[in-house]
């Protein structure tokens, strides 16, 4: 069977919590399907990490516009070579363009959705997957999250879900999580 692979995000100071051996689980809300997006055991996860990418916004007539990576051509039968790969929000590039979208050449800082899997630098294999309601989470996984202790926990569960469009998401509401165990494997891609 293969590996499924799949992109996931989390907020910079976790991303840090899992480089330091601090974080080992996350706990997702799961959806009205039951399925867990992200996997099963063995399955494995790539950080979308906020990252900058060498390029230009190209506008279209209607108005909307769409990111163009730099690119240089090498040789004489016009193959393409990537002039520099994504930097990531640990190691920027020396200078970045304003936060707005302009049809001049540099590097743009680009929201971690749209990171590609090819620059992915962190993965992590899920170890296991269960589901419990989140107010069930105890001191042990709490500091497995990444935290001091529950409470800390609830406080960035909130933070992370309580802008949701969608009601049941927030503590009180008390939604029944994916509570995803994982180990990182490479932290340099792959």
């Amino acid at each position: 069977m293969t590996q499924r692979e799949t992109g996931i995000l989390f907020k910079p100071d976790m991303i840090q919590a899992i480089l330091d051996g601090k974080k080992t689980q996350t706990r997702r809300k799961i959806t009205i399907d039951r399925k867990c997006r992200f996997g099963e055991c063995r399955d494995l996860l790539y950080i979308k990490e906020p990252h900058f990418l060498h390029g230009r916004y190209v506008f279209a007539p209607n108005g909307e516009s769409r990111f163009e990576r730099s690119v240089e051509f090498v040789g004489d039968n016009g193959s393409q070579k990537r002039l520099a790969p994504a930097c990531t929000w640990r190691n920027p590039p020396p200078h970045v363009m304003p936060d707005q979208i302009s049809p001049h050449r540099g590097w743009y800082r680009r929201n971690p959705l749209f990171a590609p899997k090819s620059e992915a630098k962190i993965w992590l294999e899920i170890t296991s997957i269960q589901d419990e309601k989140i107010q069930e989470i105890r001191h042990g996984d709490a500091l497995a999250e990444g935290v001091n202790s529950v409470a800390e926990f609830r406080t960035l569960w909130d933070s992370i879900n309580a802008k949701k469009e969608q009601s049941g998401y927030i503590w009180e509401d008390n939604p029944r999580v994916w509570v995803i165990e994982f180990k990182i494997i490479s932290t340099k891609g792959r």
